[in-house]
């Protein structure tokens, strides 16, 4: 029997996680943290933090099968971007969305 695997974005994120670890021995790197933000319940896929900057929030996202998946942007920009992280009363000044081919989606 041929099983299709399936990535979750969740799993993606996991992975994209461990490529942006070894990039900078500064860099705090937070994956799906519980409650991140003072004035909102959203949560960003991944918070870096690091001494030298304000922390950057970062949405992943796949895209559909049938076209892009801007969701993304939109999450950055409304939910994250400007927001208090509620561990250090940092604001966050970067907010971006990484989005990955459909294909990333099923291996």
């Amino acid at each position: 029997m041929n099983r299709q695997h399936t990535n979750s974005e969740d799993t993606i994120t996991t992975l994209f996680v461990e490529i942006l670890m070894p990039m900078s021995k500064t860099w705090r790197i937070h994956e799906q943290t519980t409650q991140p933000l003072v004035e909102n319940q959203r949560k960003p896929d991944v918070i870096i933090r690091t001494v030298e900057r304000h922390p950057i929030a970062v949405e992943v996202k796949i895209d559909y099968k049938r076209g892009p998946n801007e969701t993304g942007e939109k999450q950055a920009r409304e939910y994250y971007l400007g927001k208090t992280l509620r561990t250090t009363l940092e604001t966050v000044a970067s907010a971006i969305a990484i989005r990955l081919p459909y294909r990333f989606r099923a291996s």
